[in-house]
């Protein structure tokens, strides 16, 4: 039987990291129990189940906020949409791996839990995990006969032969939309192309946090020149990779770039035109942690108010991170740190934004 309130808990499923625990979605913790078999799958979906409709306030806060503030879809409403009311019992429709880190990428406000680079700058002999055994664990779950939806993320996917392998082993890729989070640094191949023409629909969205320099700074080592050049190319041979192909941008809205928005929006439409390709679907992340929104500092929230047209929803997003105070005199340390490790200049990169706060952008 789905569950009504969010049918993720019935009948999804959010894999992560190095031993395959059970999350209905990114924003439940997952419990610390490895699971074996589908037996396992069910027992801990039913506790965690429980656990989240006990307290949705504190699990499902992200949801709400979405809904309260009304920008863009929540992930309960998307997968009240995917998924059928007459679902079968604890057959995963909707599946979200996150389990390989292999990534060419040190974002800013990523971390070592899902990037290979930054495990690597944190501790030099780290060595990359094959990851092999836990997709021979997640192969084995069940026949994944009744998946409708399926999304990749990193890690960057497109690095991964175990992703490449598990989406070659789906029995009726027919009946599947798949899904892919990219950095854009990679250009697919041929065998990944074969491999995704084979599915419903593929969805490609380029996690993209800034154009130019900006760019640069916030996904650390990737270069802007390289990646724009492979979205361009992507785009002009879609048929290659599927006939039907919808695209869009992620944005990870942080104190940072949240101005700079509009300005990426306007140039992946002038792409999407010059490329001869639908516009693209835009969706925006906020962002957590040191670089989270809630540290973005009153002169840009003012700024984003007064100047910013409220169709990007940027004041909702803020309406829903209060500023912490303190927070973003951390946030400044923490690019201090970056620049002296990566040869970078957060005040040159992000002039725009330090006018504004600095009363300069009159």
């Amino acid at each position: 039987m789905t569950t009504k309130y969010c049918r993720l808990l019935s009948n999804g499923a959010h894999f992560t990291s190095d031993k395959i625990k059970f999350q209905p979605c990114c924003w439940v913790q997952p419990k610390d129990v490895e699971i074996a078999n589908s037996s396992d799958l069910a027992f801990i979906r039913k506790t965690v189940t429980v656990e989240v409709l006990s307290n949705k306030d504190k699990f499902c806060k992200e949801c709400i906020n979405r809904e309260q503030y009304g920008y863009s879809h929540s992930f309960r409403q998307r997968s009240n949409e995917f998924i059928p009311i007459n679902a079968i019992p604890n057959k995963i429709y909707v599946l979200t791996l996150q389990i390989d880190t292999t990534c060419n990428a040190a974002c800013v406000m990523c971390s070592s839990s899902f990037s290979s680079l930054w495990a690597k700058q944190i501790d030099p002999k780290y060595k990359l995990k094959d990851f092999s055994s836990e997709y021979k664990n997640l192969k084995s779950l069940e026949d994944w006969s009744q998946l409708t939806r399926l999304t990749l993320v990193g890690g960057e996917p497109f690095l991964s032969k175990n992703n490449l392998d598990f989406i070659k082993s789906l029995p009726f890729p027919e009946n599947v939309v798949i899904s892919f989070n990219t950095n854009g640094s990679i250009v697919p191949d041929d065998e990944w192309a074969q491999a995704l023409s084979k599915f419903k629909q593929l969805i490609i969205s380029f996690s993209i946090d800034g154009i130019n320099d900006q760019f640069d700074y916030i996904r650390w080592p990737l270069q802007w020149s390289k990646v724009s050049q492979n979205i361009v190319e992507i785009l002009k041979n879609y048929k290659k990779y599927n006939k039907d192909l919808i695209w869009g941008i992620n944005i990870t809205i942080n104190p940072m770039n949240i101005i700079q928005v509009p300005d990426i929006i306007e140039h992946f439409n002038n792409i999407a035109e010059s490329v001869g390709v639908r516009s693209p679907k835009n969706s925006k992340s906020i962002c957590y942690g040191t670089w989270g929104l809630d540290a973005t500092p009153k002169g840009i929230r003012d700024f984003v108010k007064n100047s910013i047209d409220k169709k990007y929803e940027l004041s909702n997003l803020l309406e829903s991170q209060p500023e912490v105070i303190d927070k973003f005199d951390n946030l400044i340390l923490n690019m201090k740190e970056l620049d002296k490790l990566r040869n970078l200049s957060y005040e040159q990169t992000f002039s725009d934004s330090f006018k504004i706060i600095n009363g300069q952008n009159s």
